[in-house]
């Protein structure tokens, strides 16, 4: 059985480093492109993680409510296979999300920086 392609469709033609859910997708109108990839939704210019030798690449995208009217600012971190996502979901998170994942990060790796709690 042939897996389910998660990739956003536009026009009839299935767009790569974009998914799709039944709740949440990628917001292609916000940040910017995926590398040299024509779908936006990325939150930086280049892939968090990128092992070039397997294709797979990890990104930290934009993302909307698909089904109902949250106009809540929502992120996700989502794994890829040659543009293709790997799993069809994503845990979401808001901006303090980000916020407390960085002071965590930066307590972690840097401990000689000051962070603000």
């Amino acid at each position: 059985m042939a897996k389910k392609d998660f990739r956003i469709e536009e026009k009839g033609k299935r767009l790569n480093y974009t998914c799709k859910n039944s709740v949440y997708m990628t917001d292609t109108n916000s940040g910017f492109c995926h590398g040299v990839q024509e779908a936006k939704g990325s939150v930086f210019r280049e892939a968090l993680f990128d092992d070039n030798q397997s294709g797979y690449t990890l990104w930290l995208e934009y993302v909307i409510a698909v089904n109902h009217d949250d106009k809540g600012k929502y992120y996700w971190f989502m794994w890829y296979e040659d543009g293709r996502p790997t799993i069809p979901l994503s845990g979401i998170f808001g901006k303090e999300d980000v916020e407390k994942m960085a002071r965590l990060f930066v307590k972690e790796f840097f401990p000689s920086q000051k962070v603000l709690d």
